[in-house]
């Protein structure tokens, strides 16, 4: 396989924030079935070592390009602009007052009087959250506004880690009420 120079072109879709996830995994599959290590097993040891390489390839590359979070992370990459979240700093105070609001109300949610409502409540909140961030940092990736699609991208992962923990949290409150 020649080498490519994205992800995207990898799995032959356009380079965009949106794509189609029956596609991705199509190609995904595709792929898989081509580059697999053990279609190879009796070939000589480079060509081994080159399936193996591109196996791991694509399965970093679907792994990317099917999170949202981690795909507007890497189109970010790809314009130059690969900055982290974990090294981007939100000097966003309203955010920042937002943060600690959330992470109060999953502090809350074992000793409210029904912990499994306090946690469909959060999570539909969570989610409306995501749902607007995802749609400011598409507008700020359209109009290539990269400083503040980074920052919209930074928030987001703040509600995913929310988002995990409100999860472990509830899976321990059903294995303790139920």
């Amino acid at each position: 396989m020649a080498p490519q120079s994205n992800y995207f072109e990898l799995f032959g879709l356009p380079e965009s924030f949106d794509i189609d996830p029956v596609a991705l995994a199509s190609a995904y599959q595709t792929l898989q079935t081509e580059f697999h290590p053990d279609r190879y097993a009796s070939a000589d040891a480079a060509t081994r070592r080159a399936s193996v390489e591109q196996a791991a390839l694509i399965n970093a590359a679907y792994q990317t390009l099917k999170d949202p979070l981690r795909r507007g992370f890497y189109l970010l990459e790809l314009a130059g602009h690969p900055v982290t979240a974990e090294h981007h700093t939100i000097k966003d105070g309203a955010f920042l007052m937002k943060q600690m609001e959330y992470r109060e109300r999953l502090d809350e949610v074992e000793e409210s009087d029904d912990p499994l409502a306090a946690v469909d409540r959060l999570r539909d909140d969570l989610a409306v959250e995501e749902s607007a961030l995802t749609e400011a940092f598409k507008s700020a990736w359209a109009q290539r506004d990269f400083e503040s699609a980074l920052d919209h991208l930074t928030k987001w992962q703040f509600f995913g880690r929310i988002k995990s923990q409100l999860e472990e949290t509830e899976a321990a409150l059903e294995d303790r009420l139920l």
